[in-house]
């Protein structure tokens, strides 16, 4: 475990798109990845030497046969009460942030280099990510977590499945925290998933079992009885025409109006607004799903919509991207449709409703898409913000 030292994360991952549009936006990395931590871990011990090939300095290797008496134990001196924490980014290199900092592009990270600590740490020879995550928050290299890529073969079944935080051998940092009675909180991490409980909170990360279905697909629908129900922007001021169409499938009428709000002189449409009504025969909910307001060019919040699945309408997430292909021209294309999280991926478990009732939907998964990395990372920014 490393010694004397306090930690917990979380972070965003990434969801695919298909028939997407490439955002022009420099992105910092495929994945970015937050982990907030408010822990101390008790233990003490000698630093860990180099020599092995991958052995991390100020990590200690122990064997330990039982670890809850491990944890329950004084492990020596204890630290300072303190917060520590740990922002973690998947898949980027010092040199490319480096770069970006130099343009000003990150000057949030720019001044958590400057005021913090960071380094560059040496990850596990198989560096992907469940090895390599699980190796940073253990200390401990894959010979003891047991965690050697994204998949484990189980010989009694003659199955490749999928690895989970039950298939990790050795306690995270958080857990030692908790034992030592110290409060932690671990958002978006992989594989955290399915949660344990800690002396705080955890919404699991990446390998959270997601369900997912292709795009849904839909037509043009001219019909002049609806333009009294489409709902523009009433903060958006107008200096061209505002455009509206209307779209939909077998279930979901979508509303869109564009909006030019620039005083330039030019016609730029710069605003959408999205109305979606129920479109299922004989549904008896409420036929208002949602408005929703954002940029062309840019990624739409996610959208509450219908779907048929497997022959029962249930509620689904999507996201649309609506961008201007010409004058008088748009292209829209919508995400894949996402289903709500069956499993229970937060501690304590009604956690899941407070938070979904105060931010929305929440996605992590196992998948990256450089498109959407923005739009994410701010959803998971307002998951940390309700607790710090």
């Amino acid at each position: 475990m490393p010694s004397a030292t306090s930690t917990s994360r979380g972070g965003v991952t990434i969801l695919p798109m298909k028939n997407t549009i490439k955002i022009n936006r420099l992105v910092a990395v495929v994945a970015a990845v937050c982990i907030l931590a408010t822990a101390g871990c008790g233990g003490s011990g000698e630093e860990g030497s180099d020599a092995g090939g991958g052995v991390v300095r100020a990590a200690r290797i122990v064997e330990v046969s039982d670890w809850d008496a491990w944890l329950s134990g004084s492990g020596g001196e204890q630290p300072r009460p303190g917060h520590v924490v740990v922002i973690g980014i998947d898949g980027a290199a010092w040199w490319w942030i480096d770069q970006l900092i130099e343009r000003g592009r990150l000057p949030n990270l720019a001044r958590l280099k400057r005021e913090g600590a960071h380094a560059s740490l040496r990850s596990t020879r198989s560096f992907v990510t469940p090895p390599a995550w699980t190796s940073m928050f253990t200390g401990y290299l894959p010979e003891q977590t047991g965690i050697y890529s994204f998949g484990k073969w189980v010989s009694a079944t003659h199955q490749f499945l999928t690895v989970n935080s039950d298939d990790v051998k050795v306690p995270f940092t958080w857990d030692a925290a908790s034992r030592a009675g110290r409060k932690a909180g671990v958002f978006n991490v992989p594989m955290t998933f399915p949660v344990h409980p800690v002396n705080g909170a955890v919404v699991s990360g990446m390998m959270t079992p997601i369900e997912a279905a292709n795009a849904i697909q839909v037509s043009l629908v001219t019909d002049e009885r609806l333009a009294p129900l489409f709902r523009p922007d009433p903060r958006a001021r107008n200096f061209s025409r505002p455009v509206q169409a209307s779209v939909s499938d077998s279930l979901n009428m979508f509303l869109i109006v564009v909006h030019d709000t620039v005083d330039d002189k030019v016609q730029k449409y710069d605003r959408v607004s999205v109305r979606i009504l129920s479109n299922a025969a004989g549904d008896a909910a409420s036929p208002e799903l949602g408005t929703y307001h954002f940029d062309t060019g840019e990624y739409s919040p996610w959208l509450t919509i219908r779907y048929n699945k497997n022959g029962t309408v249930v509620p689904a997430r999507t996201r649309i991207n609506l961008k201007v292909a010409g004058e008088g021209e748009f292209d829209l294309e919508f995400s894949q449709t996402i289903f709500p999280i069956d499993e229970p991926f937060t501690h304590p478990p009604e956690l899941r409703d407070v938070l979904t009732k105060r931010f929305g939907f929440y996605l992590p998964t196992k998948f990256l898409s450089k498109e959407v990395v923005p739009a994410l990372t701010e959803d998971m920014a307002g998951y940390l913000s309700f607790f710090y």
